[in-house]
């Protein structure tokens, strides 16, 4: 026996039934299920190891109970802080031949997104060996970390080899996997330097807005080398805790060398736009000493080794420009070969390149002034 078809009127007020039902909040599960594993990274040194922990900030706030307020700029306050050191002591397990040892917070931050659910937090911890280590040096590891998530899991990496842990699982590391030899520490040090520009997006900002008004591969060159001088020597400073300037001060500087470098070139092609080639090279280098600071806060998270210290840091700056040199030569042929099709479009009434700068050039002003405000007032 057939039934009547329902009207649309009355398929469409079901449907929008059914959507509501879906959308409307579930008791059952007060926080989203983790989608993403802890990324623990392990550096071994003669007489440390230093661990830098990373996933969604969702998955620390509610492990250590960190509220809005203890949140300052893209750091956290003291207190919230000793919960995380606490906290990860009590269920990421380090044990040195059976000897458990304690890590010692030495960076938490806050690494926001604009969509704050893939929103991240950065931990680096300091694990100081034995003074009279024993044994053979086998390292064992167990994880419950975010034990409240039903399907949490740890990834541990260390000198190119990865574990995968589940909740309250072990993993034995091999000794000859936490051998230090310089070529370890160098091609570490360097894959740091490599990832800390490529996960750094207001230093590739400030890479690209250089290189809007960059009009021959020669400028481009001596600009980017009198930058890469000024970085070397505060590099090395700031790594070596000769001179160490706070992370948020930091960070608010290279944010208003954004904004400069934008507002700058929103006078391109015009009069006293003329002379942006002949200072540059100078404002530029300038700036380079305040992201050199920046760039050595990966070297003070990690820790230098004893041993091939200069190597390191060298090798450290090394990945440094590779990632710089990287950005270059992506982004310059790009925007050769855009410049080139704008100047045949504007022979028929179409935009005008400096046209085109001024347009990319507020977005960089508008991202630096985003970021000056995150840093500034949190």
């Amino acid at each position: 026996m057939f039934t009547r078809p329902r009207s649309l009127l009355a398929l469409a007020l079901s449907l929008a039934a059914d959507l509501v039902a879906l959308a409307a909040p579930r008791p059952a599960q007060a926080h989203p299920l983790q989608v993403e594993p802890v990324i623990v990274t392990i550096y071994p040194q003669q007489t440390f190891l230093s661990a830098i922990i990373t996933g969604n900030i969702q998955d620390i706030t509610v492990g250590c109970n960190i509220t809005p307020a203890e949140h300052v700029g893209d750091a956290f306050t003291k207190p919230a802080e000793a919960r995380v050191e606490k906290y990860i002591n009590d269920h990421f397990q380090m044990k040195l031949d059976g000897v458990p040892l304690t890590g010692r917070l030495t960076e938490f931050s806050y690494q926001a997104q604009m969509d704050p659910t893939k929103s991240r937090y950065h931990l680096s911890l300091r694990y100081d060996k034995a003074a009279k280590a024993a044994g053979k040096g086998v390292l064992t590891l167990t994880s419950t970390l975010f034990d409240y998530l039903p399907n949490s899991k740890t990834v541990i990496s260390i000198n190119g080899v990865q574990k995968t842990l589940m909740h309250g699982e072990a993993t034995t590391i091999d000794p000859s996997q936490l051998a230090v030899n310089l070529l370890h520490n160098l091609y570490d040090f360097c894959l740091l330097g490599i990832n800390h520009i490529f996960t750094g997006p207001d230093h590739m900002l400030f890479i690209v807005g250089l290189l809007l008004v960059s009009a021959n591969l020669h400028g481009l060159i001596k600009t980017l080398t009198g930058f890469t001088i000024a970085h070397s020597i505060t590099l090395a400073l700031s790594g070596l805790s000769i001179v160490v300037i706070p992370n948020r001060i930091c960070d608010i500087f290279i944010a208003l060398s954004i904004i400069y470098v934008g507002v700058e070139n929103l006078f391109y092609g015009t009069p006293r736009g003329v002379n942006i080639a002949r200072h540059r090279f100078w404002i530029v280098s300038s700036f380079g000493l305040v992201h050199g600071f920046g760039f050595s806060d990966t070297l003070r998270e990690v820790g230098l080794p004893q041993q091939g210290l200069a190597w390191c840091l060298l090798s450290f700056n090394a990945g440094v420009e590779i990632a710089q040199v990287t950005i270059c030569c992506l982004v310059f042929p790009l925007l050769m070969l855009w410049r080139r099709d704008v100047d045949k479009r504007a022979q028929y009434g179409g935009i005008s390149w400096p046209t085109v700068i001024r347009v990319c050039s507020m977005w960089v002003v508008l991202m630096g002034g985003y970021w000056l405000i995150q840093r500034t007032v949190g």
